[in-house]
């Protein structure tokens, strides 16, 4: 079931009707909602907005038709291109720059990645404002946890990390959407000497396509040197994409980072491989690298106050398993981890092994044993009975 209220209610109102289904016992929650997807309270997309500035857009307002009935008139070429030419409504800028230039520059990338996203339909107003909502609740929670540790940013370092994203994404999607642009950095590419490989294009961004940020982003880093030529070029009018130097070893150290979430969305999108039993040790081994990360002083304090807002959402995904005791019976069963995968996890108290224990034990005692002595005793007693006679299959004329 989805994470939403009413599937909340579903599970609990479902085993008067149905009294096999027990309840919050018998709930699983769907997988995606623990991988890296466009899910706004997932962990990626927690950790990632830390590097995109958000976007306002602009509703158009909607008018009632009037009722009054207004005269014919006659409609001429001037009064036509009066009514229908309109400016596109400026996208607001979330933070101030030291100057003119350097806004106008945001404006026009922001615009960019608004466009890009509205291309794509990655989701209609209510459920943006939803997403927007719920990170925004995360991201206040991990900067006031980073603050208890000590960790803090400072507007500098906020302005370099939030206009990341929208330089790396916008700049993808220019090069994409014109034909000069893609010929220059397609020439740049192939007169780069150690240069390998076939790609010669840069990655878009796809906000519904899941590890979309990192190619683009992994692209990027790849072609740095026809990126920097192709920006420095003032004839192609791209200065607003180029990135400074703090943000291109921002780039670099996000890069490996986001490998993390890749990892886990390339073993969840197999189709053939059994979810359920992956889902607890997934989340572990997702809290042990962010924890990684948290802890590191080599990296910057923005990488480590997302991976603090990640490890929030895998702290409230975690604690939902425990309403489902599948997750855990499913390991038992699992060939190559049985009960040795609890005994052998520092991360399970011995009274949590225990509790294991008794749950697969009650739920075969209650589940299957009645069945199995039903099935064996309705063979004890079919073997007793005479075998039917054989019939000739000799044809008789």
């Amino acid at each position: 079931m989805d994470n939403a209220s009413n599937c909340d209610t579903t599970a609990s109102e479902l085993p008067k009707y149905i009294p096999s289904f027990r309840g919050a016992l018998s709930r699983s929650r769907k997988a995606s909602h623990l991988r890296a997807n466009i899910k706004a309270d997932c962990p990626r997309q927690s950790f990632i907005s830390f590097f995109f500035k958000p976007i306002t857009r602009k509703k158009t307002p909607k008018v009632a038709p009037s009722k009054r009935k207004r005269a014919h008139r006659h409609v001429n070429a001037q009064n036509v291109a009066l009514e229908t030419s309109t400016d596109p409504a400026p996208i607001p800028v979330f933070n101030q720059f030291e100057d003119e230039d350097s806004e106008r520059q945001t404006d026009t990338v922001d615009q960019e990645l608004s466009a890009d996203q509205d291309e794509q339909g990655v989701m209609d107003e209510g459920k943006a404002a939803h997403d927007e909502a719920a990170v925004n609740s995360v991201k206040g929670q991990a900067i006031a946890a980073a603050r208890a540790m000590g960790l803090s940013l400072n507007p500098s370092q906020e302005k370099i990390a939030l206009e990341l994203f929208p330089k790396v994404a916008g700049l993808a999607r220019r090069v994409h959407d014109s034909p000069t642009l893609q010929e220059k950095f397609e020439k740049l590419v192939d007169a780069q000497v150690d240069h390998s490989g076939q790609q010669r294009s840069l990655t878009r961004r796809v906000p519904t396509r899941w590890n979309s940020d990192l190619a683009c982003l992994a692209a990027h880093i790849a072609f740095e040197t026809p990126v920097k030529q192709l920006t420095s070029d003032s004839s192609n009018n791209l200065k607003q994409y180029a990135l400074t130097d703090a943000q291109w070893t921002l780039a670099k150290q996000l890069g490996e980072v986001l490998e993390i979430f890749q990892d886990i969305t390339l073993l969840f999108s197999k189709a053939e491989v059994p979810l359920v039993h992956e889902v607890i040790p997934m989340l572990e081994a997702m809290e042990h690298d962010l924890t990684k990360i948290r802890n590191s002083h080599e990296l910057p304090a923005v990488i480590r106050i997302a991976a603090i807002a990640a490890l929030l959402i895998i702290s409230k995904y975690y604690a939902l398993t425990d309403d489902n005791e599948v997750y855990r019976i499913a390991i038992v069963m699992c060939p190559d981890k049985k009960l040795d995968w609890f005994n052998e996890n520092e991360d399970w108290r011995p009274e949590d092994r225990v509790e294991v224990d008794r749950a697969v034990r009650a739920r075969w005692s209650e589940t299957y044993l009645q069945r199995s002595s039903s099935s064996q005793n309705s063979a004890a007693s079919s073997s007793t009975e005479k075998p039917p006679e054989k019939v000739s299959t000799t044809f008789q004329y």
